[in-house]
């Protein structure tokens, strides 16, 4: 099952205007030990193929931090 966020978030259209990229992996749960390892794959593969620093949001942790750029 694939997903597509949009976040309308101040930073991140400031990061976007200074050129900052980051890939963002966004699970709809990460409850499961095997999502949980196969997320964590796709963002190691995915910040691999692009040369970017990326991280995991889920609504929890955005809810909580919020994106770090």
């Amino acid at each position: 099952m694939t997903f597509s966020i949009t976040v309308h978030d101040q930073s991140i259209r400031k990061a976007q205007t200074r050129g900052h990229k980051k890939f963002f992996q966004v699970p709809s749960d990460m409850q499961d030990a095997q999502t949980m390892e196969r997320e964590e794959g796709a963002l190691q593969e995915g910040m691999k193929e692009l040369k970017i620093d990326g991280e995991i949001v889920t609504l929890d942790s955005y809810l909580l931090e919020g994106i770090k750029l």
